[in-house]
């Protein structure tokens, strides 16, 4: 089954004063969802989004925002589902640009930086002493990833994440996972399950910390 493109249609770098001239835009935009980014003298001065595209841009010439721009470009989307995650993330990626307040925010989101910072330190004791020839393995803190894959195969409770919906899963002792009565041999296979299309599984599964944090498996 073929999934919709996001982005349907597109216009870019366009003057401003085009949206002045009755018709020549609407045609393209008026009623329409998508993403908009304005311009100054070649810079990015703002983005943001809007189900009626047209009728935005035309607010933009009159609200605060009006003389601050002299170009734009709009990306029109398929569905307005997504919108505000797609504005959240071009906000995060420019470092939010002059004219926009507020801050791009992912609902429902995890930051995992915590998570890295806690394995790599990990990983760096782990190295030192494999370097030095150290007897035995760095103790982990209770803020350290319990290793899924050590000593014992389980059972575990995994999580897997796709679509904004959270997928609950159980990794069994002999390495087949179950998810809803459905055996699947690896994790791999489980995680293609669930995606409609080939996926690691170490990357795609999430398992408990000591900390009590979802984490992939492939950072344990």
């Amino acid at each position: 089954m073929a999934h919709p493109h996001l982005v349907s249609e597109y216009l870019e770098d366009l003057p401003g004063d085009l949206l002045d001239q009755a018709g020549v835009v609407e045609a393209f935009v008026a009623g329409k969802p998508g993403i908009y980014a304005l311009y100054r003298n070649g810079s990015l001065y703002y983005v943001g989004l809007a189900t009626n595209l047209r009728s935005r841009l035309k607010q933009h010439q009159k609200d605060r925002h009006s003389g601050a721009w002299d170009r734009f470009s709009v990306y029109l989307t398929t569905s307005d589902e997504h919108l505000k995650d797609l504005e959240s993330l071009l906000l995060r990626v420019t470092k939010k640009p002059k004219g926009n307040r507020q801050n791009g925010k992912f609902q429902g989101a995890r930051n995992q930086n915590s998570e890295l910072k806690r394995h790599y330190k990990f990983r760096q004791m782990e190295e030192f002493n494999e370097v030095f020839n150290l007897q035995g393995k760095p103790k982990r803190s209770k803020d350290s990833p319990s290793s899924p894959l050590g000593s014992r195969s389980g059972p575990f409770a995994l999580r897997g994440y796709h679509k904004g919906k959270t997928i609950k899963a159980l990794l069994k002792k002999d390495g087949s996972v179950r998810i809803d009565g459905e055996t699947h041999t690896s994790l791999s296979s489980a995680a293609t399950h669930v995606t409609g299309h080939p996926t690691n599984g170490r990357w795609f599964w999430h398992i408990k910390s000591g900390s009590g944090e979802w984490i992939r498996i492939k950072l344990v």
